[in-house]
């Protein structure tokens, strides 16, 4: 398309089909998309956005033709540093104007905390200077290692440059954030800025971490959990306890430790106001019902197995903590094709609570709650469905045959799930004898007619044996238990079909700690 600028470097796309006819007369038909353009360097790469200090050891460069091909190319590496905007900003209430009446100088002067232009993101920072720089080959799964980078906590600029044998460039950048995980300042001044928790078990402790950059923030956060029976609770059901805190500049944390009560998890609100801003922070302290986890170890399993064959399995149950339990297993295998048709699996069935409440705030109207959601997981509906054999409806034949359905396809494939041949009075001649011609392709592949030795009495060809067991379940054990030791064992015979197996178990005990795989 000539209309396109090639400074834009537009890339077209061509879909080519092909058809092709076997010496059997079977047409195979298949398409590829071929893509060109007037550059053919293609560059991507993945940079995370942010990293902790000394974890970056290497990038992600990926250099590519049009059609997605590893390219050889040249690549070199520069980090700059940026400069950091000093003032503390507060978020705009309007759209950036397109142009500014106020020198820079004046505006700050007279709105010292509201953003100019565009010093708000750190995209738009000026460049200090190049801290790092680094030349190699492209490599086909993208490593670029980074030897003796040691970058100090900032923000950097990454300028990626890729040229290959014939001089074609092609250019990316990139912005990343190098944190210090220990330091008590924060990088760059803010408002607000968090940390969040970590998943914990009863007994552990971890911790919220937040920090301003301005002083003598009077903070205000909420506990609120699930009330139990007795406890006072707000009109949501939920026991909230509240506290008062003042921060001063830097990162503050809030340590917190779980208890047996904590299980399903509470939440955690804080917010602030500073300089006509409102300010909020939420997290979630994830306590998982770690202790209704049982383990399950195949100590005899294969993979792979032979029609007919007799087998005997043997499974360890064991506790969370590994210790010895008595539990009872449900199992089954059965043809995996089955899986096409209609998904089945096992789950967990929903039985201990899960905290999904959440609490936020508004600061119109004097700071009024403006939500909290409680919401509660409904047991799935039970239902039954039985299905009656039927008679097959001849009404609906075809040709000889009933379609029953399509199966979805893939790309140009044909797929049909299933086809019942109804032959009504069909009446079939005997076909004449016909002397089959010479192979195309011989035993050794030269072009030469190759002579093999041919039995000569059919008697003494051993008949094949004929596969009857074709049933699609392998086995199903509705109540497996355990011995004293937390073992399970169970026999069977794999059915003679030529397929893929799915086994699925679901153990639990009377206390209702469960395993499902």
């Amino acid at each position: 398309d000539k209309s396109l600028d090639k400074k834009f470097e537009p890339v077209f796309d061509y879909t080519v089909y092909a058809d092709v006819v076997d010496i059997n007369g079977e047409t195979r038909t298949g398409e590829t998309t071929v893509s060109a353009g007037y550059k053919g360097l293609m560059l991507s790469t993945a940079i995370p956005t942010q990293v902790t200090l000394d974890s970056l050891k290497s990038l992600t460069i990926l250099t590519q033709n049009m059609n997605g091909e590893f390219e050889p190319a040249q690549i070199e590496v520069g980090i700059s540093a940026l400069k950091i905007e000093q003032r503390l900003l507060r978020p705009r209430f309007w759209e950036r104007p397109e142009s500014q009446v106020l020198s820079k100088e004046e505006y700050t002067r007279r709105f010292p905390h509201d953003i100019y232009a565009g010093e708000d993101d750190w995209e738009n920072w000026e460049k200090e200077k190049n801290v790092y720089t680094a030349k190699d080959s492209a490599r086909t799964k993208g490593e670029f290692p980074l030897k003796g980078a040691r970058l100090p906590a900032g923000y950097y600029e990454i300028l990626v440059t890729a040229k290959n044998e014939k001089g074609e460039e092609a250019k990316d950048i990139r912005y990343i954030e190098i944190v210090d995980e220990k330091a008590s300042q924060l990088l760059r001044p803010q408002y607000l800025w968090s940390r969040r928790s970590e998943s914990i078990k009863p007994g552990e402790t971890t911790s919220i971490q937040i920090g301003t950059s301005a002083p003598n923030v009077y903070l205000v956060k909420e506990e609120y959990r699930e009330a139990k029976k007795g406890q006072k609770q707000d009109r949501f059901g939920l026991q909230v306890t509240t506290t008062q805190q003042t921060l001063q500049t830097g990162k503050t944390s809030f340590p917190i430790t779980a208890t047996e009560e904590d299980r399903g998890g509470f939440g955690i609100t804080a917010f602030m106001v500073r300089d006509n801003r409102f300010y909020q922070f939420q997290d979630r302290i994830e306590v998982p019902w770690s202790n209704k986890d049982l383990q399950v170890e195949f100590k005899t399993f294969r993979d792979k197995t032979l029609p007919g064959s007799d087998e005997k399995w043997s499974v360890r149950i064991k506790g969370n903590k590994s210790e010895m339990v008595a539990a009872e297993m449900l199992a089954s295998m059965y043809d995996a094709s089955l899986d096409q048709i209609v998904d089945h699996d096992w789950n967990r069935p929903y039985i201990w609570p899960y905290l999904f409440a959440t609490r936020s705030w508004d600061p119109g109207a004097n700071f009024k709650l403006e939500n909290a959601e409680r919401w509660e997981k409904d047991e799935e509906e039970k239902y039954l469905v039985k299905q009656y054999d039927e008679l097959i409806n001849l009404a609906n034949t075809r040709g000889g045959y009933e379609m029953k359905s399509m199966a979805p396809g893939v790309g140009n494939a044909r797929a049909m799930e299933k086809m019942t041949v109804n032959v009504l009075d069909a009446k079939f001649s005997k076909a004449e004898d016909i002397t089959a011609s010479e192979g195309y392709y011989n035993e050794d592949g030269d072009g030469v007619t190759d002579t093999t030795k041919m039995i000569q009495n059919p008697k003494d060809i051993p008949p094949p044996s004929i596969r009857k067991n074709l049933q699609e379940t392998a086995f199903f054990f509705p109540d497996l238990r355990t011995d004293s030791e937390g073992n399970i064992e169970f026999s069977f015979t794999t059915p003679e079909a030529l397929t893929t197996w799915k086994l699925q178990t679901l153990a639990h005990t009377k206390d209702l700690a469960f395993n499902q795989s």
